[in-house]
């Protein structure tokens, strides 16, 4: 097995579970929003869940689909420091409806949230990823999805994506 590959599929779980819990923090925040970060935060849980499960099917025989992660622990570690941070913060002070939705639209464009949203919409000759792509086929374009949804609500983006 690979130390440095489980490493990076550790650091990307968690930053799948940080999503959520910070997309957690939007939902209670603004209950306009209810059902839409409901919604996303739950597509973090199952996606962490999909990693791990690649990880225990497919890790010890060499099989795991390496695009579902980012090729580097050090970005997967600075994502997760941040989300850590806005989590502290935002348990403290809560977040504009604004500032939600824009930071929304950085995480899910960081470096782990865009490899594993590739790695869901690029074909793939993998056998393996291709029953993953199937498997989330219903839970990916967050940032399409977030987008649209400022659009629709006339919620200010701030961020150039």
């Amino acid at each position: 097995m690979n130390a440095d590959l489980d490493k990076i599929v550790d650091e990307s779980i968690n930053m799948e579970i940080n999503t959520s819990k910070l997309y957690d923090i939007f939902r209670d925040s603004h209950t306009e929003d209810y059902k839409f970060w409901q919604q996303l935060a739950q597509e973090e849980r199952n996606h962490a869940s999909l990693i791990d499960g690649a990880r225990s099917a497919f890790l010890k025989i060499g099989k795991f689909p390496k695009q579902l992660v980012a090729p580097s622990e050090h970005e997967l570690i600075a994502v997760n420091d941040r989300l850590d941070s806005l989590i502290s913060q935002f348990k403290i002070s809560t977040p504009t409806r604004v500032e939600s939705f824009n930071i929304a639209l950085e995480i899910e464009n960081s470096a782990g949230e865009f490899h594993y949203q590739s790695a869901m919409e690029t074909p793939s000759e993998s056998v393996f990823l291709r029953v993953f792509q199937e498997i989330n086929k219903g839970e990916k374009d967050h940032i399409c999805r977030i987008r649209a949804y400022m659009q629709e609500n006339r919620i200010e983006c701030k961020v150039a994506i």
